[in-house]
């Protein structure tokens, strides 16, 4: 299965993020951003997975728009063309983490009620 250039291109142009700008940061040309959101071209597994933490969503999602979580917890400035994307990852990376602790706890709390009420 192919991941999908347009989801790509729809969560780049929300976040205000150029095709050059992307492509500096999965060390790409533009043109070969350009082909993939036009579903021309492929990119590789670790730039996939490089978007996905920049964008703060799963890597599933990259293939299946219905996999997007809307509600995502990304960090993104209001500015968005003096932002570095290295480091937006970086904090999106966290945030993600962060949110997979907290439902591992909150799964871990539900667990131990149902064995408390046993």
């Amino acid at each position: 299965m192919k991941a999908n250039g347009k989801i790509l291109r729809s969560l780049r142009e929300a976040h205000q993020i150029t095709q050059i700008k992307l492509a500096d940061y999965l060390d790409l040309c533009q043109c070969e951003i350009e082909k993939f959101e036009n579903n021309e071209g492929s990119l590789s597994l670790d730039q996939l997975e490089k978007c996905a933490v920049l964008f703060s969503c799963k890597l599933q999602a990259l293939y299946n728009e219905e996999e997007l979580d809307v509600d995502s917890k990304s960090i993104y400035p209001t500015q968005s063309h003096d932002i570095d994307l290295q480091t937006m990852a970086m904090i999106n990376r966290i945030a993600m983490n962060l949110s997979l602790m907290e439902e591992i706890d909150t799964q871990s709390f539900d667990e131990s009620l149902r064995v408390e009420s046993n």
